[in-house]
């Protein structure tokens, strides 16, 4: 009577006589002594119940494990172990339970999940039968000892140790593939579909630790060279591969200054071109050099419209337009029109040295005030031409200047002699008798 006045509704005064009475009033048993009383009496069901299943699953989730492992490695299907554990995970409560039990059982948990393995995944029923008996969680775990099954080993810990030791692996056997690149100087063969670039795990590795061979041959696997597999074949360890392969600290390091050796030959190689019959080095060979070298060709005659393409560009001569030259560069992104980007910094430079020759030649004057050359030519020319220059600059004819600002005219080109008739001295360049080079 005093359950009966404490309790707040049929479910709770159920729930309390089960428990002082035990199975007597197990929930079918309650919902039969409600119908009796008449139909206002609505029928109890447990709320819990798939809460109380999933409860004990996850209580039994290693011995589970342990016995999915198990049936796996006897069944030599290690995909096995992984559709098991699928099917405790997504175990859940037959749609009558909540009407059968006010506390779900775990010996019909098991029992029903026997069931599931048996049916759904396939397992020799066997290899399970420790799930019959069971009633309590230290039942199951007495039941797999004395079938042999090992309790001990985490399925998921020697994953992540296999994962480990194979990432391991990998790094090392890439370090030796580029290594062996270096000493043999071969080129990388072309890729592999086969290859792949992330550790290949498969379900073995959840059930046991793998060999040292093992782990080798599924580092060489993510190598994208298959000229550099062939040549490890046989061999079962990162140092048996590097003894075979001869690739020692030794053999890497000269690799390796052959190789500086081939760059640096590559990049001087870059920057040097044949001017005036002979090899120029743009940043290394003197310019003054360049110079005296120019003026030992024969002597210059000027432009003409006629016979050179550049003049021609800019002052069409009579006739019909001229077809496009097959040796010029195609127009579009200056950058792109040389094979070297020094080539057009060095023929900048060589046009003003031609330019000073030429206009030294046509005055009879060896002179140039000051040189001021653009970004393409830079400021060396600039001095070179001013060391050639054997007479002071002249004083006459300077034009005043203000303060100087970003649009000014360049503050080094010098006024020009007496009597030149250009009407913007201060715009052309600095070559000048009786008229200056436009700029260009």
């Amino acid at each position: 009577m005093r359950a009966a006045r404490s309790a707040h509704d049929d479910y709770g005064m159920g729930r309390e006589a089960y428990r002082r009475l035990g199975d007597c009033s197990q929930l079918p048993a309650w919902n039969d002594a409600l119908a009796e009383l008449g139909d206002r009496y609505a029928a109890c069901e447990n709320g819990d119940a798939g809460e109380q299943t999933k409860l004990h699953i996850q209580e039994a989730a290693p011995l589970l494990r342990a016995l999915a492992r198990h049936a796996a490695i006897e069944m030599e299907d290690a995909d096995l172990f992984l559709r098991m554990e699928r099917a405790s995970q997504d175990f859940e409560a037959p749609a009558d339970w909540p009407s059968r039990w006010w506390e779900v059982p775990f010996d019909a948990v098991l029992w029903e999940l026997r069931t599931a393995y048996v049916n759904e995944v396939a397992v020799d029923s066997d290899l399970v039968d420790a799930l019959d008996d069971p009633s309590t969680l230290t039942d199951l775990r007495t039941a797999l000892v004395q079938r042999g099954i090992a309790l001990d080993v985490d399925p998921y810990e020697t994953f992540r140790r296999n994962e480990n030791r194979l990432g391991k692996e990998i790094g090392q056997v890439r370090n030796l593939h580029r290594a062996w690149l270096e000493v043999s100087e071969a080129e990388p063969a072309p890729p592999r579909h086969e290859a792949s670039g992330s550790p290949q795990m498969d379900s073995w590795a959840y059930l046991r630790d793998w060999s040292g061979a093992e782990i080798f041959k599924k580092a060489l696997e993510t190598v994208d060279d298959a000229e550099f597999i062939r040549h490890c074949d046989g061999c079962r360890a990162v140092d048996e591969a590097r003894a075979k392969l001869k690739v020692t600290p030794e053999a890497v390091e000269h690799a390796r200054r052959k190789r500086r050796e081939r760059q640096r030959e590559a990049e001087r190689a870059n920057r040097t071109f044949p001017v005036a019959g002979k090899l120029f080095e743009v940043n290394d060979d003197s310019y003054g050099d360049l110079l005296a070298r120019l003026d030992t060709l024969p002597d210059l005659k000027g432009p003409s419209v006629k016979s050179d393409e550049s003049t021609r560009l800019v002052h069409p001569g009579p006739g019909p337009a001229p077809r496009p030259s097959p040796v010029l560069p195609a127009p579009g992104r200056t950058s792109h029109r040389y094979s070297s980007p020094h080539l057009p910094v060095l023929v900048g430079i060589v046009g003003e040295m031609h330019a000073y020759r030429y206009r030294a030649l046509r005055t009879g004057r060896r002179y140039v005030a000051a040189v001021t050359i653009g970004a393409i030519t830079g400021t060396e020319t600039a001095s070179v031409l001013r060391d050639r220059s054997p007479h002071p600059a002249p004083s006459g004819n300077r034009r005043r200047r203000g303060p100087s600002s970003p649009h000014s005219p360049p503050a080094q080109v010098r006024g020009a002699p007496r009597g030149c008739d250009c009407p913007d001295r201060s715009a052309r360049t600095a070559v000048c008798h009786g008229g200056h080079r436009a700029a260009p």
